[in-house]
């Protein structure tokens, strides 16, 4: 039932994605047919020619050679560059992805899943003496070595995601308060994690850690942020959730 769950979210996701590409089509006709109007039968006035020949605040050897550059020229350039993005945001954003780039996601996600998988293992192991008796019996006390193993290996990340990048990085200053944030968040999740393997089992845990946060993305997604707009989209996700959690259930009433 949790796999079924899987495959409706992922039709809710396409439908969704497909209602998404339909607008972005009808959002980039519209921008062509108003820019080849504009850029056909569209006049330019004196006061936008104006203003393109002398900007209201430039220094003086700029105005100098504005005042040197004949009007014609000014005016040709300027319908070259509306006509001709030059960072690519006129252009329409590509369709559909090639079967090399799902590959490569659905790869990541798989190594990404192991990693998930196996996170609590060596804290657990440890605990409960496979490499010896010489260790702590207490669960919390692996909290602070694995949230040192996990600062390391997201710096060298960052650090290695800069170096390759370089200037073409994404890091906006924007979001370091929001990452925080939810660094705050996930630190407390993870403790609470570490204590529900001891009373629950990973039987029942990982279920519950793998299943709930999904479902709370899907909810807070489409109550703030217009996420799942089509019925069809929402109808496969209903089915999903359907599935989701008597799934859930029954591997955690099966131990």
């Amino acid at each position: 039932m949790a796999v079924l769950s899987l495959i409706f979210f992922s039709l809710a996701a396409a439908c969704e994605s497909k209602t998404g590409e339909a607008t972005r089509k009808a959002t980039c006709s519209a921008k062509s047919a108003a820019a080849d109007e504009t850029g056909e039968d569209g006049p330019i006035s004196e006061i936008s020619t104006a203003s393109t020949a002398f900007p209201a605040s430039v220094s003086e050897t700029d105005l100098e050679n504005q005042v040197a550059t004949p009007p014609t020229q000014i005016i040709e350039k300027r319908l070259e560059t509306e006509k001709t993005p030059a960072s690519g945001q006129d252009k329409c954003p590509s369709e559909n992805p090639d079967a090399r780039n799902f590959a490569i996601g659905l790869c990541m996600a798989l190594v990404a899943g192991l990693f998930f998988g196996t996170t609590l293992d060596l804290p657990t192991a440890l605990m409960e003496g496979r490499f010896g008796e010489d260790h702590s019996k207490d669960i919390m006390d692996y909290v602070f070595s694995h949230f040192l193993g996990i600062f390391v290996a997201a710096s060298a990340a960052v650090v290695l995601y800069s170096g390759v990048l370089g200037d073409r990085r994404y890091m906006p200053r924007r979001m370091i308060l929001p990452a925080t944030a939810s660094g705050v968040l996930w630190g407390i999740a993870q403790v609470a994690w570490f204590q529900a393997n001891v009373d629950l089992g990973f039987s029942v845990a990982f279920p519950i850690i793998g299943s709930l946060p999904g479902v709370v993305g899907l909810i807070v997604g489409m109550a703030f942020f217009g996420e799942v707009k089509s019925k069809r989209s929402r109808f496969w996700a209903g089915l999903g959730l359907a599935l989701r959690w008597p799934g859930v259930v029954l591997i955690a009433v099966s131990t």
